[in-house]
């Protein structure tokens, strides 16, 4: 949109008298004005002063000039970093306008060096009960508790891949490694490795012993 100003040079200036200078500035003023009225329809601005904003009228649709107290916004007559309230750790008000300081703000390395129980977690808030807490797996190997009883240990399961829970061996003829299933009948017998030889087995038989030595 084309305002209609007046061009004003230096050479306009020099050869211009001080009164019909000071006319084409306010003519250009005038014509600002006056697209400014053209184009902001909806904006009327009475009696401007120093601090006002601009507030639409829901009722006429117009921008208003306003006072802060009148557009409804809260002055505010102290400097700091925000406006909103600090947190207090004793407050109990549960407004949500308010910052927590540095003083006051928990880093990552305050809660993992914490050993206090600091917001004073309950174990059923964080899931004991569920597999991440109760350890279903060691280093990846899944624990099968199907077979879990009182003096059981666990033990690898290379067949199924599994941890599984397994009487703890007592006896020493519960050894895996020993071919003998009971002592009966055994008094006075000896330990000797079997002539496979990958076990044990008991004998009353002294084959005689190794040559070297």
């Amino acid at each position: 949109m084309a305002l209609g100003l007046n061009t004003i040079s230096a050479g306009t200036i020099g050869g211009t008298s001080a009164s019909s200078y000071i006319t084409l500035i306010n003519n250009n003023f005038i014509a600002i004005d006056t697209a400014f009225d053209t184009v902001l329809t909806d904006v009327e601005v009475a009696t401007p002063t120093a601090g006002q904003v601009l507030s639409f009228n829901g009722v006429t649709s117009k921008w208003n000039n306003k006072s802060l107290a009148d557009a409804d916004i809260a002055d505010k007559t102290t400097a700091d970093a925000h406006y909103a309230k600090e947190v207090d750790e004793t407050d109990t008000d549960t407004t949500k306008d308010k910052h927590i300081s540095n003083s006051l703000a928990k880093s990552y390395s305050d809660h993992i060096i914490s050993t206090s129980n600091p917001h004073t977690v309950t174990a059923s808030q964080v899931g004991n009960t569920t597999a991440q807490w109760n350890a279903n797996q060691i280093q990846g190997v899944t624990v099968d508790d199907a077979s879990k009883s009182g003096g059981r240990v666990l033990s690898f399961n290379a067949g199924s891949g599994n941890l599984e829970y397994v009487d703890l061996t007592t006896s020493f003829i519960d050894l895996t490694d020993v071919d003998e299933s009971s002592f009966t009948g055994k008094a006075g017998y000896f330990v000797k490795v079997n002539s496979t030889p990958d076990g044990l087995e008991f004998t009353n038989v002294i084959d005689g012993g190794d040559s070297a030595g």
